[in-house]
């Protein structure tokens, strides 16, 4: 698959509930042309059962995977704990990095991966090396700031960031206090958005 064929990189990062919008409102966008990759700091099956039930295209990443239009992404779940205190849940984190390469001429993207702290900041810039201004960071909440950096640089590089419009969430207040001019959406209207940038 070529590059030029895919419209949006739509890379998700969340912690705690952010889960929760990822599986009840994110799994249902319609790509079309666009991907939609996952790096959750927590167990990620809750995605992947979503995406089952719809009856979604999906893939975990994995060494050598070769990303494609229309398809949902999901960070592995290798080196994840997963402690959950009622309705929350504290982690470890994967500990991943993922790269992505233009191989053979032919532009195809592959994604490699190796572990490492900083899962989702790492996603993030790896996206947008390849993608720039086609890069889509949607930020969900979460217990820390993995990711808001990058995101901020993205933004200010001419991607797009989107911000999970919930209260009490780290990641979504700080992403708030850094990227003034990224949009806040409400949860059950992200989808929604991110086929009107699809499109456009």
């Amino acid at each position: 698959m070529t590059k030029q064929n895919i419209s949006k990189m739509i890379v998700v990062g969340s912690s705690c509930q952010g889960y929760k919008t990822a599986a009840d409102y994110l799994t249902k966008t319609e790509l079309g042309s666009a991907v939609m990759a996952f790096f959750p700091h927590i167990n990620p099956h809750v995605i992947r059962d979503s995406l089952k039930q719809l009856g979604k295209p999906y893939e975990f990443i994995r060494k050598g995977v070769v990303i494609s239009p229309g398809v949902f992404y999901i960070g592995a779940s290798k080196k994840c704990e997963v402690t959950m205190i009622g309705d929350y849940a504290s982690s470890s984190g994967l500990h991943r990095r993922f790269s992505v390469k233009d191989c053979g001429g032919k532009k195809q993207i592959k994604m490699h991966s190796r572990y490492m702290k900083d899962t989702i900041g790492e996603a993030f810039m790896e996206m947008y090396n390849l993608f720039e201004k086609n890069t889509v960071c949607v930020i969900l909440r979460g217990a820390g700031w993995d990711g808001v950096d990058a995101a901020k640089y993205i933004k200010e590089h001419g991607g797009r960031v989107i911000i999970e419009d919930l209260p009490n969430g780290g990641m979504t207040n700080r992403a708030r206090e850094i990227i003034h001019d990224a949009e806040i959406v409400s949860p059950e209207d992200i989808p929604k958005r991110l086929e009107e940038i699809i499109s456009s």
